[in-house]
């Protein structure tokens, strides 16, 4: 038995599907370099013999900044947050998340995060955040 067969998957589940995000990141690092773009990939919609996502590309600008950084540095002080918040931190029920964003349309819940432990993407209030920095 190859090594190529011995790691196929038999079906979709949570934690492959984490693995794959996980792979995936890992994967696109040397074409996001050599393009100056980033990617990232969306929430996903799964059975177990097929999932969804939305794969996310943005330029960086010059300073390597993604959009989302760029876009959260010149919104965040409307919200009381400053832009080294960005990247940050913060415990929210038990679980830590790590802010990626800001979309200043969504007046109730402004902020983006990301769960670290599998990278999916959440919406926040300010004061949940703020109150919750580590």
């Amino acid at each position: 038995m190859s090594s190529l067969n011995k790691n196929k998957m038999e079906r979709f589940t949570r934690q492959n599907l984490a693995q794959i995000r996980s792979e995936f990141t890992e994967a696109v690092k040397k074409m996001e370099k050599l393009h100056g773009i980033s990617f990232k990939i969306g929430n996903i919609s799964f059975s177990s013999e097929r999932f969804t996502t939305k794969l996310e590309c943005a330029i960086l600008n010059s300073d390597t900044k993604s959009v989302e950084e760029s876009e959260f540095k010149a919104s965040c002080r409307r919200f009381g947050l400053k832009p080294s918040d960005f990247g940050r931190k913060f415990i929210s029920s038990g679980i830590t998340y790590q802010i990626s964003g800001i979309k200043t349309t969504r007046h109730k819940y402004p902020l983006s995060a990301i769960r670290i432990d599998d990278g999916k993407r959440y919406k926040f209030s300010v004061g949940s955040v703020v109150n919750n920095l580590i």
